[in-house]
């Protein structure tokens, strides 16, 4: 269903293991905090000054729709209680 509200969806990407390393849940390591730089063969989509950890736990990434300034663009949100939606890698 779409709608013009605000939403955001887990894409699957996260750094709880590491706080300064995001990997796909495959384990596939894409983007260093450290450096803010993305690793050799990865991609981000990072909207400006994020990741930020701002709060307690954003250890989850999720894609921002119809939210302004952000939209199509990734932020970091806490992964047990911020609700989102997700989206599924096929085939």
């Amino acid at each position: 269903m779409l709608t013009q509200e605000p939403i955001e969806l887990w894409i699957g990407a996260s750094d709880a293991e590491d706080e300064d390393e995001w990997l796909w849940l495959d384990g596939t390591l894409f983007y260093d905090h450290d450096t803010g730089m993305v690793v050799e063969g990865g991609y981000e989509n990072w909207a400006d000054m994020r990741p930020n950890d701002g709060g307690i736990g954003e250890d989850c990434a999720a894609l921002n729709v119809n939210l302004d300034g952000f939209h199509g663009l990734w932020n970091d949100e806490n992964c047990e209680s911020h609700a989102i939606s997700f989206v599924c890698e096929g085939p």
